[in-house]
This record gives structure tokens, C-alpha cells and sequence, in this order.
């Protein structure tokens, strides 16, 4: 037998560790990706100049979560390196506490674990796709569509064996061992299939977020504030955050519902977006002109989901030689920051079934299998607290009367975000482990020390209240509607 070979549609971040985990499996791996390669001129320190035409979240924020950042350092070292050299940093624990704090703090052996990459998506990807380029470890076909797939036979199981493709070269058959789609959330491969026989299953729920996102760089001789926890300020009808990237670069972003009458299709305008960043003060103190300039447009992006899909119908596998991965198999709500986490171990745990077994029908069952017991409670939990942020949303925008508990379990969550989490260390440990993927998302429900923590933050002494004064701080709906129908003179 020769070498396996694999196809992969895509050169994502998914596209790309893809080819990593596959190459370390011994397969000859090609990626199709229909935008052109990016200019050699481009560097890191310049890389939203690289258009990325078929990922339009791609100027969003991006963070690697502390699951992620580990498992990277363990499988590619070498990669992480040239993303650090590249200007993407790396965020951790003790770093994020506010100064007032830090003499409550105690580390624990685990903290250093508790890292995260922090980096715009354009470096990411520059980086990556560089790294696969110059240690051969996939061929990257680029400015190439797919157009269709090559299948054989009618009727499940559709069996794969290929793609067609069309450039300036004209159209033209790849034919290889296994294909895998990693074409993201727009991805036109699952109804194709489905129209040759497969009975492919989806799971879709909408979460109404919609993202408005601009982003700054530092002035010279500028640093990242404080980041005091997270660094958002997170209320039931938006959330504003400033989140740190590399290269000296900020990105702002304003979370709001689309069901909202008053900020949907509002935020966009860049008064109305300045205007609300500069009545946060957590967020207004990285974004003020005495310390970073803005450098792009309001940059808007909506139609968030969660998405499980399956390939498997009354444990018989609809497809052969062919997988869904990343956005394309499994997806929820952005601020969960789940994406990347589940692009790269969802496709390192395909590439160890691969390597287990050559029985078509078995892999499918094994990958799937592997999928729902690395995220399925996960996605579930995230789901659960997205409706549940849904519905405080509905209340507060006035669009329902909420219940005492609702009203209750509001007020819980604000203290819990906006000051526990900031005046403890120990509370802020716990729950960020959960965010950043080192524990369950609940665990730290199962711990009567941290209940008993966060009991005793919401009566914080004179200079705790001080530190935590500045985050309940936000325009009223009422001040938003005044930057609305006032818009601020031109510059």
C-alpha cells in the first residue's frame, strides 16, 4: 500500500491543523482553498491588509483558549514559537489580575496552565499557513474552488472519492483516500450529499448575537492596561469589550441582540459605537486617544448558531472517505471563544480514528463517537447559558416582564461577573478555568468553598469597592437612544 492520501477543503485555522494532525499520521495531504496565497510582503504586524474573502469573521477577536494553548506547546512547539516571534502573546492568570488584588493572591501549581494565546485571526492563520508551507507539511492549492464532489454510487452510504475543482487552469477531478470539509459554516457540501442519498442530521439552534467590531492600535510607547478579569464589561443587553491582540492592536467589540430595536443595525454607525465605548470606563481606558488610535471601519457580523451534525442515521454511517470538521461538523456562539479548541482536537481526534482503523463505516462511527464525548456536554452547557442570556436580554430591553427568579438570577449573575470574579483571585480561578476549557463549565457549582467566596465578595471593603465601581458603570438604554437620534459632528 502507498501513501494515504487526503483532501481538505479549506485552509482555515481548521483547514490547517487538519493537515498538521494528518501529516503526523503519515498522509500526503492537499489543501483547496479558493482565496488567492497571501502577499510574501505581508507581515505579521500588518496582517488585516490579507483579505480572507471566504472567512468574513476573520476580523473578529480571536482567543486560544488555555485547552488549546496547551495542547499546542505539547503537539507543535516549533509553531508556537513562530506565533509568539510573529507578535501574538501569551496571556496569563496572575496577568489578569487588577493590582488591588494581587495580594489576595495565592497560586496554585495548575496557574501557569491557565494561559491563553491572544493574537488577531489574520496572524493566526498568516503563521500557520506559513509554518505548513515552509515544513512541507501539506500542498496548499490556492485561489481554487470545489466546486462539487466526486461520489460514486446513489444512495447511502454516498461514498467519496474526490473533488472537482475549477481555477484559471480550468475544471479538473483531485481524487484521494479521504476528504474533509473544513469550508466553515457556509460550507454547500452537506446538501450535496444529501441530494445523493445520505440522510446527514443537523442540530441548529440561532442565538440572535450580532457583533459589531472595530479595531485600534497602541500609540507609541503605549502598553495594554490592567485587565482586571476579563476584559469586558458584560450587561443583559450588550456587552462591550476591549480585547488585546497582537501586535499592539486592540480589538473593541459591542455584542447585541438582533431581536433589540434600539441597537440592532445601530452599532454599526461609528458615532453610535464611540460613543458607547466611551461611557464604559473599563473598556473607554484602552480605546481613549491618549492611548491607541482606531485603524478600521465598525465591522458588523450576525447569523450566529449552535450546529451539531451527524453523519450517522440509526448507527449506519450515510458517508465513506468523507468528514465534517470544525464549523462545518460543530459550532456555538462565538463569545465562547470554543472555535479554534474544537477545529484542532476535533481534527487530531480524526486523525487518530484514521490511524486506528481502514474500515470506512467504522471510522465515521469512531470519529462521531469521539466528538460527543470531547464536546457534546460542553456545547450543551453553552447552549443552555446562551438561551439563558437570551431571555434576561427579552427582559431587559423591555420586551417581556421577568419573574422574581429571573430578576434574582440577574442580579446573582452581575455580582458574580462584575465583582466576585475581580475582587477574588480565587473565585476568578475557578470560574476562568471553566471558560478557558481546563474544567467543565459548572464545576465550579460543585464547590461549597467557592459558593462560600462568593458570598463574602459581595460585601467587599472600602478599597475592593472602590476597584470594582468603574466596571457597573454603562449608558442607559436612554443614553443610547440620545446617541442615536444626536449623531456626534463629524471629526
Amino acid at each position: 500500500m502507498g501513501t494515504p492520501t487526503a483532501i481538505i477543503i479549506g485552509a482555515s485555522i481548521t483547514g490547517l491543523t487538519g493537515a498538521l494532525a494528518l501529516k503526523a499520521k503519515g498522509y500526503d495531504v492537499t489543501i483547496v482553498e479558493r482565496d488567492a496565497t497571501p502577499d510574501a510582503a505581508i507581515t505579521a504586524a500588518a496582517s488585516d491588509s490579507w483579505t480572507r474573502r471566504g472567512a468574513m469573521h476573520t476580523l473578529q477577536p480571536h482567543v486560544l483558549t488555555a485547552r488549546l494553548r496547551n495542547a499546542l506547546w505539547a503537539w507543535y512547539p516549533d509553531l508556537v514559537r513562530d506565533m509568539l516571534e510573529a507578535g501574538v502573546w501569551e496571556l496569563r492568570f496572575a496577568d489578569s489580575l487588577h493590582p488591588g488584588v494581587k495580594a489576595d493572591y495565592r497560586p496554585e501549581p495548575d496557574d501557569e496552565k491557565i494561559t491563553v494565546l491572544v493574537s488577531r485571526r489574520t496572524t493566526l492563520e498568516l503563521v500557520m499557513r506559513r509554518h505548513v508551507e515552509r515544513h512541507g507539511i501539506a500542498n496548499i492549492l490556492a485561489g481554487v474552488q470545489v466546486t462539487s464532489l466526486v461520489v460514486e454510487g446513489s444512495g447511502a452510504p454516498v461514498i467519496v472519492r474526490g473533488v472537482r475543482v475549477k481555477d484559471a487552469a480550468g475544471e479538473r477531478e483531485l481524487k484521494a483516500d479521504i476528504v474533509i470539509d473544513a469550508s466553515g459554516r457556509t460550507t454547500k457540501f452537506a446538501d450535496e450529499l444529501r441530494k445523493a442519498g445520505a440522510a446527514i442530521g443537523e442540530e441548529s439552534h440561532a442565538s440572535n448575537h450580532c457583533y459589531y467590531t472595530r479595531h485600534y492600535r497602541l500609540n507609541e510607547g503605549e502598553s495594554f492596561p490592567v485587565l482586571a478579569g476579563l476584559p469586558a464589561a458584560a450587561f443583559a443587553d450588550l456587552t462591550v469589550a476591549a480585547l488585546p491582540a497582537d501586535n499592539g492592536v486592540i480589538v473593541a467589540t459591542i455584542a447585541v441582540f438582533k431581536d433589540d430595536p434600539l441597537l440592532y443595525e445601530k452599532v454599526n454607525r461609528t458615532d453610535v459605537f464611540e460613543a458607547i465605548v466611551k461611557s464604559v470606563p473599563r473598556v473607554w481606558e484602552w480605546l481613549n486617544p491618549a492611548k491607541s488610535k482606531p485603524v478600521s471601519p465598525v465591522m458588523g457580523w450576525a447569523n450566529m448558531d449552535f450546529l451539531w451534525r451527524t453523519a450517522v442515521k440509526d448507527d449506519t454511517p450515510q458517508l465513506h472517505n468523507f468528514f465534517f470538521a470544525g464549523d462545518t461538523m460543530l459550532r456555538s456562539n462565538p463569545k465562547y471563544g470554543r472555535g479554534c479548541t474544537c477545529a484542532a482536537f476535533g481534527t487530531h481526534l480524526l486523525a487518530e480514528v484514521l490511524a486506528e482503523t481502514a474500515d470506512p463505516a467504522e471510522r465515521v462511527r469512531r470519529y462521531e463517537a469521539a466528538l460527543r464525548s470531547a464536546f457534546r456536554k460542553e456545547w450543551e452547557q453553552l447552549l443552555g447559558v446562551d438561551r439563558s442570556d437570551y431571555a434576561r436580554f427579552q427582559v431587559a430591553a423591555g420586551l417581556r416582564t421577568g419573574s422574581a427568579a429571573e430578576r434574582l438570577k440577574g442580579r446573582f449573575q452581575d455580582h458574580l461577573q462584575t465583582q466576585a470574579m475581580v475582587v477574588d483571585p480565587g473565585i476568578y480561578r475557578a470560574l476562568i478555568k471553566g471558560f478557558y476549557g481546563l474544567a467543565s463549565a459548572t464545576d465550579w457549582m460543585k464547590s461549597p468553598a467557592t459558593w462560600l467566596r462568593i458570598l463574602r465578595a459581595a460585601f467587599p471593603n472600602k478599597a475592593k469597592r472602590a476597584i470594582v465601581a468603574p466596571f457597573w458603570v454603562r449608558p442607559s438604554r436612554d443614553d443610547i437612544k440620545r446617541f442615536i437620534e444626536t449623531p456626534a459632528a463629524p471629526a
